[in-house]
């Protein structure tokens, strides 16, 4: 269904979305999630299927509208070295060239939204803030 989708619209409200995780955020998430619902946890396999789909990004002729709330930049999944790699890998995939207009859906949740060197500079203020507080999975 990846392949096939041509226009994405992603929003993320509390968590980074799925397809620009990191393998290491993933199976801290994924293995959060498995803990509190008491399930097995699996979730370095499912890790590695969550990356392997979202090559979705790099390939074919997708468009991509991915709104994340600025507090999936706060919220610390898995460790500070998780956390430290998945913030520092947003801004290799979100070239402001790339950023089509947003949908009607995401009109009112837009205007809100920061791009470009504003969006750089809160996932870098972020990064700064993980040596000021513990751990949190």
């Amino acid at each position: 269904m990846y392949q096939q989708t041509r226009h994405f619209r992603v929003y993320g409200s509390n968590v980074v979305p799925g397809m620009l995780q990191t393998e290491a955020s993933a199976a801290a998430l994924l293995s959060t999630v498995a803990a509190f619902q008491g399930t097995p946890d699996d979730s370095q396999t499912a890790a590695e299927s969550r990356i392997e789909r979202s090559r979705v990004l790099h390939e074919g002729s997708h468009r991509f509208a991915l709104l994340p709330e600025e507090a999936v930049l706060r919220d610390r999944i898995g460790d500070a070295s998780a956390m430290a790699g998945q913030l520092g890998h947003l801004p290799a995939v979100m070239a402001p060239s790339e950023v089509a207009t947003y949908a009607k859906a995401f009109s009112e949740l837009s205007e809100l939204a920061v791009c470009g060197a504003p969006a750089r500079a809160l996932v870098s203020d972020a990064i700064t803030s993980l040596g000021q507080c513990g751990t949190v999975n």
